[in-house]
């Protein structure tokens, strides 16, 4: 990720939301945090910055695969365009989760984790967002530009 992307992090337990925080300091990304995924999309509506959402998938109100649909139909281009990237976190295994749920969740990272986790969560967005804005170049020389005189 680079030093223009933050990441919002929801959970419903303060001290899971503390917890995160620190761990993500050593990261130099910015980072907000929330406790009631319902105030997501404004917040997100107020800072365009924020690049990924690490949501817990176990939350009253909301659910992390709920909030999940809530970001796409909010922000459809910028999920669309991998700008916008939402990761669970959970103290369940995804086994657990898959017979909770009864869906398969792949971007996910298991409570507790450490600073190691969190950074190859990172650098596996930092790929992301490289290879974006790879193809996003070479889209522009690939599309044939119209000039009207």
């Amino acid at each position: 990720m680079n030093k223009d992307s933050s990441v919002l992090i929801v959970d419903d337990q303060i001290s899971i939301l503390n917890a995160v925080k620190r761990v993500f300091q050593d990261t130099g990304v910015e980072v907000f945090s929330l406790s009631d995924p319902r105030q997501v999309v404004s917040f997100l509506q107020q800072h365009p910055e924020i690049s990924l959402v690490l949501t817990d998938i176990n939350m009253p109100h909301l659910n992390g695969l709920e909030l999940q649909r809530l970001i796409q139909q909010n922000f459809p281009n910028r999920a669309a365009m991998g700008m916008l990237r939402v990761k669970f976190m959970s103290g369940h295994s995804k086994e657990d989760l898959y017979q909770t749920l009864g869906v398969s969740v792949n971007d996910f990272i298991e409570k507790p984790f450490g600073l190691g986790d969190i950074r190859r969560l990172l650098s596996g967005e930092a790929t992301a967002m490289t290879d974006l804005a790879r193809k996003s170049l070479e889209l522009k020389r690939d599309t044939p530009f119209k000039t009207e005189l």
